[in-house]
């Protein structure tokens, strides 16, 4: 509110008053409400509810309008004439009030004060229970991020178990799909044809050709080989595609052996000639980091070319690359193996043949990592035998090769040497240094600008050895052609950088063994359970030859002989239905029934009793199961089919859970011997551990000469056995090292470890040392009885050469 002195107030209000508000026009006697808001200085006032306010300065009713001066003038005629008595009394009420009123400032400042630091104090609750509630949903959240990726790695793991059991399974199936015959030679013996002697696995694979990989050589393969193994060139088998040709996985079960199919796509009678000239080179290639040719299918001029390569058991590089789980276990010396294996490879096919072969297409994905991690290089088919005329460089009619990874002077005029591979290669380095791919962003323009980082996924590398692959991959790729090493130094400083900074780990190596050893006994697995198969087989064979005995037995007495089935109650007779495996005549089932009877166990599942078999369908019967060469002959040829087809699916599931435990069992022995190992270790860098530090207190804390106060070491013996610290200034005998306060002058000639009692504290420096030597060896010997037996033997050791340096000859006492 206004004070009562302020000049505004006559233009607020028409009628002079004492209290501000309510107000009344002088004229028409209309009340004002007088509610104003925002009275703080240079802020802007609103109206009053009737419309008075300060532009027209006249009431809202009557519209009368009364200046400033007249107001004031009847303001001060109408003002009583106060006593001066009075006036003083009023002031000091004035006054009073005055006071009162400040008071009740000051009280609503401190209740707004407390009220403020109340606000204050809930703001700062809030806030800490805000932080705690946040803290607790990031708990919650890590926790809920903890639990997903569990949940993911289980699921990666199952998935991956089920990856391995598929491909248990489909190695089963390849190798039960020759009993698949069976069930056709059984519909055969139905009709009543005579049956088809067998042929076993091996006899097929000699009929068919098959690669020869023992001596290593290039064998003709037939394609009837190459389909069988292949699954007729199946969309399954597919495991990429080449520059040529699309290649395939392909799996001989009677050798158990995997190897790689490419089935090329020959253009013309030009690339038929040129694929046999480059064929004439692969067949010369005999590195062991280049991909081996062993099978050949077809000729040239038909346009229809298989070609059978080993088999790359774990992937190539660039998926190493791609994926970071397997980045993560690939680490900077097996990176360094591949890089040399692949220089050795090049330089290999620019040099060893005589003539200079050319790859054309030296990439991440064209180098692939077989048994062992071997590095091998791939895709050869692409390579180019330059003549004999061409020395350097040579044009080329197209531009074959990945984009990224070719030379960009092959890329402007075609012309292409071995110097535009050893930039490709210069590529490559760059992707196993930097775990970048060169088809995903520009490596080359990283490395100019000098911010080409070490891949951190496998750990850290030696900053030498980063330094210096660096180096060679900026030689390699330099824009000029001439000025890139050859291929035969780029292999040289590979070779030397691995030496220097690359050493072997023996963990490493001891679990590439151990994974090796697990896959040679897997192996073994898959051979027994060929040979249980070949086992089943040879039964299948006697059943059948048991049928046919049977058969013939029964012919001659199932025509005059007639049963009731004990379902549908129908005569009919033995040839239209089959009796009970225990002679039981009332258990006859017809034909009809028979087939409904095996419709409905396919529907109930087999049990540990028929293990899928047939069994009578009578209640308390405890018969065997029909015959095989029974149902064979009264079943139709659809319904044994589905029969024998559960029979083998009931062998196959029991088969594959034997393996499965077996692995099982193999792989947690496994396990249990390498974390005994680990333990083993431990247990051996402890016992290191603890040698070391006796063995460091005795060199630091006996052997070496320093004052008993502050341990300073010193050297030098001046010939008197009364020594003084140069820092501490503290008098220390010379024969004890003990600590004698401010003089050590009469210690000395007392001491009993003197050498020469009874002379002055002077001696010669062979007498020092003879006193030192003394000493030391006798506190050796103290400091080494409170040691175990073990433990005492193993410090001697460590410390026979310091305690041989001085002169100090300890002998086991123990």
């Amino acid at each position: 509110f206004f004070s009562q002195s302020c000049p505004l107030l006559p233009l607020l209000f028409c009628e002079p008053r004492k209290k501000r508000m309510p107000t009344r026009c002088c004229e028409c006697g209309h009340q004002h409400c007088g509610q104003f808001f925002g009275f703080g200085r240079g802020e802007r006032r609103r109206r009053c509810c009737g419309g008075f306010g300060f532009k027209n300065k006249a009431c809202c009713r009557c519209g009368e309008f009364q200046p400033y001066e007249e107001v004031q003038a009847q303001q001060i005629a109408q003002r009583p004439q106060v006593p001066e008595a009075g006036r003083e009394g009023q002031e000091v009420r004035y006054q009073e009030e005055n006071k009162e009123l400040r008071q009740r400032i000051v009280d609503l400042q401190v209740q707004g004060g407390e009220l403020q630091k109340a606000l204050n104090e809930a703001d700062e609750k809030l806030r800490l229970e805000r932080k705690d509630k946040e803290e607790e949903i990031r708990q919650a959240m890590q926790k809920l991020r903890l639990e997903r990726k569990e949940k993911e790695e289980e699921i990666r793991r199952a998935e991956e178990y089920k990856q391995k059991c598929q491909e248990q399974n489909q190695q089963l199936q390849e190798l039960l799909a020759k009993e698949q015959s069976q069930a056709n030679e059984i519909q055969e013996a139905h009709d009543r044809t005579p049956q088809i002697p067998r042929v076993h696995t091996d006899q097929v694979a000699g009929r068919l050709n098959g690669p020869d990989l023992d001596h290593g050589r290039v064998t003709e393969l037939d394609e009837g080989y190459l389909m069988q193994c292949t699954d007729n060139f199946a969309e399954s088998r597919r495991i990429g595609e080449g520059a040529h040709g699309v290649v395939y996985r392909a799996v001989d079960t009677s050798k158990g052996m995997w190897f790689a199919v490419k089935h090329l796509k020959l253009d013309g009678d030009e690339g038929a000639k040129l694929f046999q000239r480059e064929l004439q080179a692969l067949r010369q290639f005999r590195h062991p980091h280049i991909i081996r040719l062993f099978g050949i299918c077809g000729h040239a001029t038909s346009g229809r070319m298989h070609l059978a390569f080993e088999y790359a058991t774990h992937g190539s590089v660039e998926d190493w690359l791609k994926d970071d789980s397997l980045a993560k276990i690939w680490p900077f010396g097996r990176r360094m193996q591949t890089a040399t294996g692949v220089a050795q490879a090049l330089n290999y096919m620019y040099r060893a043949l005589g003539k200079i072969c050319l790859h054309r297409d030296v990439k991440s994905a064209n180098i692939v990592l077989c048994q062992g991690m071997v590095p091998k290089l791939i895709d050869c088919g692409l390579s180019i035998v330059v003549p004999e005329s061409v020395k350097t460089t040579f044009t080329m009619t197209s531009v074959t090769g990945t984009q990224g990874y070719m030379c960009p002077q092959y890329l402007r005029d075609q012309r292409y040497s071995e110097k535009s591979e050893v930039h490709s290669f210069g590529v490559v380095l760059c992707e196993l240094i930097s775990g970048l791919l060169a088809q995903r962003l520009d490596i080359t323009a990283l490395l100019k600008e000098d911010e080409l980082e070490a891949d951190a996924r496998p750990g850290p590398w030696p900053d030498a050895l980063v330094q210096g692959l660096l180096r060679l991959a900026k030689n390699c790729t330099k824009a000029l052609p001439d000025r890139r090493p050859q291929m035969l130094t780029v292999m040289r400083e590979l070779m030397a950088l691995q030496k220097e900074h690359v050493v072997v780990q023996p963990e490493s190596d001891l679990q590439l063994k151990q994974n090796e050893r697990l896959q040679e006994h897997l192996q073994t697995l898959r051979d027994e359970f060929a040979r249980r198969i070949n086992q089943l087989e040879h039964a299948l064979a006697g059943v059948e030859h048991q049928r046919a005995e049977a058969e013939q037995a029964m012919l001659a007495q199932e025509a005059a002989e007639a049963r009731t089935c004990c379902v549908c109650y129908e005569d009919v007779t033995l040839k239209d239905g089959v009796d009970c495996p225990s002679g039981e005549a009332q258990h006859f089932l017809c034909t009809t029934c028979l087939e409904s009877h095996l419709n409905a166990l396919a529907e109930e599942g087999p049990t540990a009793r028929n293990r899928g078999r047939l069994q009578c369908p009578m209640p308390g019967c405890v018969a065997p199961a029909y015959p095989d060469a029974l149902l064979a002959q009264r079943l139709s040829a659809a319904a044994y089919q589905r029969y024998q087809g559960r029979i083998f699916h009931v062998r196959e599931v029991e088969l594959v859970a034997e393996l499965n435990q077996q692995f099982d069992a193999e792989l947690q022995r496994r396990v249990a011997q390498a974390q005994e190992q680990a333990r083993q270790e431990l247990e051996r860098r402890s016992q290191d551990a603890q040698v070391q530090r006796h063995h460091q207190y005795i060199r630091e804390q006996i052997l070496t000469l320093q004052c008993p106060r502050c341990g300073q070491a010193f050297f030098d013996f001046d010939g008197c056995f009364a020594l003084t610290c140069g820092r501490c200034k503290a008098a220390f005998c010379a024969y004890c090292l003990r600590d004698c306060g401010h003089d050590a002058h009469q210690h000395v000639a007392n001491c009993p470890n003197n050498l020469a009692p009874g002379r002055d504290v002077f001696g010669r420096e062979e007498l020092f040392t003879e006193a030192q030597r003394q000493r030391r060896q006798r506190m050796v010997k103290d400091y080494l009885d409170a040691l175990d037996v073990d433990l005492r033997r193993q410090v001697l050791e460590h410390c026979q050469r310091d305690l041989r340096d001085i002169g100090v000859q300890l002998r086991p006492w123990w």
